[in-house]
């Protein structure tokens, strides 16, 4: 396979995962910068804070896509190449918690995160997003409900026995999305993070 095709690909995933929208979404509605509104994460539960829950589903289906469809199509267009999709995930998911469309800020990367996973490995992510939504309906509190469905998918990955770069990856984005949750973690520790109704 020419190696241009894989960079270009590369390129593509990393600019598709930057597209930032829960930034462009409240912009367009209310005129806002949602990094200065909320929490000011750039992320779907920050936009149902600022701009409702419509606007706030809108951006985690395509936060979502923006993670499943460029892996999805990686292993069509490259099935022999399972580190090239690994590798792809990678990218959808630092472009979206670094986006080069607002200054290498983003979002947590859960949804893209989970996206990613969705296209590599559909019943381990599937278990996750039960185990998120379970979690979500007892805690109300959006953190507990990602922290868990990171844990989740990485074991769920290895009892499945899937490729070793997939279940590395599983890994890795888990770390990152945790990591990039800390202040989550902070809040939890102090007893005050927020419950979303």
């Amino acid at each position: 396979m020419p190696t241009w095709m894989f960079f270009i690909y590369a390129l593509l995933c990393y600019l598709l995962g930057a597209i930032p929208t829960a930034y462009i979404v409240v912009k367009r509605l209310t005129g806002l910068d949602i990094r200065a509104h909320g929490s000011g994460n750039v992320g779907a539960t920050n936009v149902k804070r600022v701009a409702g829950a419509g606007p706030a589903r809108f951006v985690l289906i395509v936060d979502g896509l923006k993670g499943f469809l460029p892996v999805l199509a990686s292993q069509v267009l490259f099935p022999q190449h399972t580190v090239w999709h690994v590798i792809f995930a990678a990218l959808c998911l630092i472009g979206h918690s670094k986006s080069v469309f607002i200054n290498f800020k983003g979002g947590k990367g859960a949804i893209t995160g989970l996206g990613t996973m969705f296209a590599l490995v559909p019943a381990a992510s599937l278990i996750a997003a039960v185990v998120a939504l379970i979690v979500f309906k007892l805690t109300r509190i959006v953190s507990v409900a990602t922290i868990s469905a990171c844990l989740v998918v990485p074991i769920t990955c290895w009892l499945l026995n899937v490729p070793d770069a997939y279940l590395i990856y599983a890994c890795a984005a888990a770390v990152l999305v945790i990591v990039l949750h800390r202040s989550n973690i902070s809040r939890l520790l102090k007893g005050q993070e927020g419950r979303l109704t």
